[in-house]
């Protein structure tokens, strides 16, 4: 994989439908004036000064702003993909870009490019509909979403009628239809294969904290939840028992009963394979080199426990898993880098790799946001030129920006703290990051000549 050549941010697209600067100055001037129409909102006595009817007719003013708004980030934001100047200027796809740059959530920032991305290229409708009020920005994600390249051409052809029916619908109620309309016009029909669409995400939270995020369709969705339905009503009445026994126990709700009966369904279910061996947790261990181990063998006083993801465990976590766990031990100095192990072999050993999964916390590359199991471990000197196999002279990188640093006009140099000073084909100088974050006093900077903050309206 290959960054491709850098591109001027400022170059015009012959093929845009308007010239993006001119169609956004049109909208933010509008904006400017819908906003100026209630600029008594941020006088010193606030909103409390404001009558009701007064107030309603604001938050709809700043609504039908939002939206104007909403279309002109749609075109420009199409645009800035389609050149694809975010890759190019500091190695993030637009949707990365948007997390980084501008504190976006994942999921909003993909919806987001990919509406834009469909308003460019095949939707041509929807973003004049957002800016004319017929629709808002959720309503453009829905047929964005829909276009599948199965039946792009009837969601095309059929955009003005898709639209219409939004008028004076609720938006779920909309959604359904079109959905609905979407599905039959499909060639294939509007069945469609149910392993296919099933998922599941799991992702880290505050904490030592597991998101589980799942969707089932059909036959999975019902053996599902009838497993978890029957699990939730032999657990309710346990707890019923309980607390006609016990005055002080405490009912749980229903999502912790969902909760509850998932994670006993899933000890269960592994505990019953022949052969199988129960789960057993991977844990890192984070053990400082002025702590060393108790005389009885036991772990120093500031050892804290970590997931192979780097999350820091609870101290009554740690204990727990103590009795039936994988641990492995990673020693750090006083600054917390974790000591090199001494290894000067092409391949790095798996101590090696967990001691940069305490170090590092991630892909260092600035914005990126994989985890430490996405990652792999770069050699700053390459090995075929001779480069040693250490600590202290590697980068985890997730497989896409390890083939963007490997590529022609990206330069690392290693600082005196750790971090890397990095060099894009553009010239722009960027700074690896740790853990998702950039260095002590240090932020994220945007490129010469960009304001990350806008101007206040007046």
């Amino acid at each position: 994989m290959r960054a491709p050549p850098p591109v001027d941010r400022h170059q015009t697209d012959p093929h845009a439908p308007d010239a993006p600067d001119e169609f956004v100055d049109e909208f933010v001037d509008e904006f400017v004036d819908a906003w100026a129409e209630r600029r008594g909102l941020t006088a010193t006595d606030g909103v409390g000064a404001v009558g009701d009817g007064d107030l309603l007719d604001a938050v709809g003013q700043l609504l039908r702003a939002q939206q104007v708004l909403d279309a002109a980030l749609l075109t420009a934001l199409g645009a800035l993909d389609a050149r694809g100047t975010t890759w190019a200027d500091c190695g993030l796809r637009t949707a990365s870009w948007l997390g980084a740059e501008h504190g976006l959530p994942r999921p909003v920032a993909t919806r987001l490019t990919a509406t834009a991305r469909a308003a460019r290229s095949s939707l041509d409708q929807i973003a004049p509909a957002v800016r004319d009020g017929r629709i808002t920005l959720h309503h453009a994600a829905v047929l964005a979403r829909l276009a599948t390249p199965r039946v792009e051409p009837v969601v095309r052809a059929c955009q003005s009628e898709l639209i219409g029916l939004a008028d004076g619908v609720r938006f779920e109620q909309w959604t359904r239809e079109v959905q609905a309309l979407v599905s039959a016009a499909d060639p294939d029909g509007g069945h469609r294969p149910e392993g296919a669409r099933d998922r599941a995400r799991l992702r880290s939270g505050l904490g030592d904290s597991l998101h589980l995020d799942a969707t089932f369709h059909g036959g999975t969705a019902q053996q599902v939840r009838a497993a978890i339905d029957d699990e939730v009503e032999r657990r309710h009445r346990r707890h019923r028992e309980l607390a006609n026994e016990h005055a002080d126990h405490q009912l749980p709700s229903h999502g912790e009963l969902v909760a509850e009966s998932l994670a006993e369904l899933l000890r269960r279910g592994t505990s019953t394979r022949p052969g199988a061996r129960p789960p057993v947790t991977d844990a890192i261990v984070v053990i400082h080199a002025g702590d060393p181990l108790a005389q009885d063998g036991s772990l120093g006083a500031t050892a804290v426990g970590m997931t192979p993801d780097g999350v820091r465990l609870q101290d009554g976590t740690v204990r727990q898993l103590l009795c039936d766990a994988v641990l492995h031990p990673v020693v750090v100095d006083s600054l917390g880098v974790p000591l090199d192990l001494g290894r000067s072999v092409r391949a790095f050993s798996p101590a090696q790799r967990r001691a940069a999964m305490v170090r590092d916390g991630g892909c260092v590359h600035p914005g990126c946001d994989a985890p430490t199991t996405w990652t792999q471990l770069h050699h700053l000197d390459e090995v075929r030129l001779g480069g040693a196999t250490d600590l202290g002279r590697s980068a985890s990188l997730c497989p896409t920006h390890h083939a963007v640093w490997h590529s022609p006009g990206w330069s690392a140099q290693l600082r005196d703290d750790g971090h890397l000073d990095l060099t894009t084909p553009s010239g722009r100088q960027l700074v690896s990051q740790r853990h998702g974050r950039p260095p002590p006093g240090q932020d994220r900077q945007p490129p010469p000549g960009q304001d990350r903050r806008p101007p206040p309206l007046q």
